[in-house]
């Protein structure tokens, strides 16, 4: 006996209940070759009717609920491979005084000696004495009113599918946002045979997520293209299972051809500015190059009279002259070399580091030599003080060369009679880090500025810094190449006070890498 169907998402509808209290058990025999129902008392008391011998059969399908109605049908019209001995099934009665019988029908098939079912016996009792089948209590009944609302009303493109015997989707209900989306009226069809086939523009897509739904039991969602009454369009479909015996699927569509299509323009726009930023880089670079070979003639000569390798320069302030084109051709060939160290760090941000034994202690010394004659004419006195027991770094030796040069470069141009300290310090933190610590007594940044100091391009003080000769490159650099590294740079300032810089680097690029060494000295 095949198994009787209950649509899905069904509702009472607000039908008054028939009484789930103690009532008389109910039997029943159908006659195959009569079609023909024999009750007892206690069956027809269940139906609502006159305790009468024998019902029609058709007279007892019309009693069925209209959703279980042509599933009760194939009670009578199953062929002999599909008849199973043994039955339990529940259905809806809507008795003739209105109210709605809630019933669990279990049943034993006969067959008669050619196989075709000659008698089904079985017995019938009220849902809600066994607490099995169709169990619809009020609070059950108020939740599914409130499901069936929503369904109707959700501004979500809502619908139920299940596959019919020849293998066809069809819809068994959808809502009127469903229905705006795909162009399809709200009514699906009364269910069953009549219900309405999903169109073939939408079912060869659906199929396949439907059948993925049933084998995984799982809800499912794909994206897929569509072509509708618009043009192609970019549905994201979900399937879920619904509790019901049909297999039906709960579905969820939402259109999200404009969600893509920004996304695909963003996309665009991004890959563009990466090309513009690159070709800008690659650009910046070469002109760096072409700028070096004029500026270090420049440098040259303005060296070699100042030296007076090429005899007198002359009365009056020619010489003055002369060092001022000297000091201004060292600033411009300072700025061209971070210009070409930041375009070779943008357009190659995934190169590998050159990682060594780094001795802090010679890399601030170097520096300190390189700055100090700039930091004298402007009456700044330059310190270096190193604990003894400082640490090595593993790290890029260029890099960390650069970075110190950066924030010298920076204290020496913002400090004027003053005082500069270069130092290092140790972390008491169980990271272990180790920061290089740069801290003048210069004109300070304001507070205001100090959130954006270290985005690109950004000038300590747009005045002070162009009559310094400063265009804000070189933070943005020692920022990288303490990313690079997986360190950080912080600033401490107060305008009028001074400015401490902190190139930190993390504690696991904290001393020589003597494990290294051993491998190297074993092998």
């Amino acid at each position: 006996m095949r198994r009787l169907i209950l649509a899905p998402g069904s509702v009472c509808g607000g039908l008054p209940q028939v009484s789930t209290g103690p009532a008389l058990p109910g039997h029943w025999l159908l006659d195959a070759g009569t079609m023909l129902m024999r009750l007892s008392p206690g069956f027809a008391e269940m139906l609502g009717i006159d305790r009468t011998a024998s019902l029609p059969f058709r007279t007892f399908l019309e009693m069925v609920h209209e959703d279980d109605g042509g599933s009760v049908e194939t009670l009578a019209d199953c062929l002999p491979p599909e008849v199973s001995p043994s039955f339990e099934e529940s259905i809806r009665i809507l008795r003739p005084d209105g109210a709605l019988a809630l019933i669990v029908l279990k049943g034993e098939v006969e067959t008669g000696p050619g196989g075709n079912v000659s008698t089904v016996f079985g017995t019938a009792e009220i849902a809600g004495d066994t607490g099995q089948g169709r169990d619809c209590p009020e609070s059950d009944c108020a939740e599914r009113e409130r499901f069936r609302t929503y369904f109707e009303h959700s501004p979500e493109a809502l619908f139920v599918v299940n596959l019919r015997t020849d293998g066809k989707l069809v819809y068994q209900a959808r809502n009127a946002a469903y229905a705006e989306l795909s162009g399809l009226p709200i009514d699906a069809g009364s269910g069953g045979a009549s219900a309405e086939a999903v169109p073939e523009r939408i079912a060869a897509s659906l199929q396949r997520l439907y059948s993925e739904c049933l084998d995984l039991g799982v809800a499912v969602t794909h994206e897929e293209i569509l072509e509708l009454g618009d043009g192609l369009r970019i549905w994201s479909m979900t399937l879920a299972p619904v509790p019901s015996n049909d297999g039906g699927l709960l579905g969820i569509v939402r259109d999200i051809t404009e969600q893509r299509m920004l996304e695909a323009s963003l996309r665009a726009a991004r890959d563009a500015a990466e090309t513009a930023d690159h070709e800008r880089s690659t650009l910046l670079a070469h002109a760096s190059h072409v700028l070096r070979t004029p500026l270090n003639a420049v440098i040259g000569y303005s060296d070699m009279l100042i030296g007076g390798i090429m005899g007198p320069v002359g009365p009056g302030g020619v010489t003055d002259a002369v060092t001022a084109i000297n000091e201004s051709g060292h600033q411009v060939l300072s700025l061209v070399e971070e210009l070409i160290d930041l375009a070779r760090l943008e357009e190659d941000a995934s190169a590998a580091l050159d990682e060594q034994s780094v001795d802090l202690d010679y890399i601030l010394r170097d520096t300190w030599r390189t700055a100090a004659p700039a930091a004298a004419k402007r009456g700044t006195s330059l310190k270096v003080e190193i604990p003894p027991d400082t640490p090595s770094l593993w790290a890029d030796e260029w890099a960390v060369r650069r970075v110190v040069r950066v924030l010298l470069s920076n204290a020496v141009k913002f400090t004027r009679h003053g005082e500069i300290l270069v130092t290092v310090e140790a972390s008491d933190e169980p990271s272990s880090s180790l920061s290089v610590v740069v801290r003048d007594s210069g004109v300070g940044i304001a507070a205001e500025r100090l959130a954006t100091i270290l985005e690109r391009f950004t000038l300590l003080d747009p005045v002070k810094a162009h009559g310094s000769g400063g265009m804000g490159i070189g933070l943005r650099l020692a920022t990288r190449l303490m990313d690079r590294h997986g360190g950080w740079l912080s600033i401490d300032s107060q305008p009028g006070v001074g400015t401490t810089v902190r190139a930190t680097f993390p504690g696991e690029r904290v001393g020589a890498r003597h494990f290294a060494r051993t491998d190297l000295a074993e092998w």
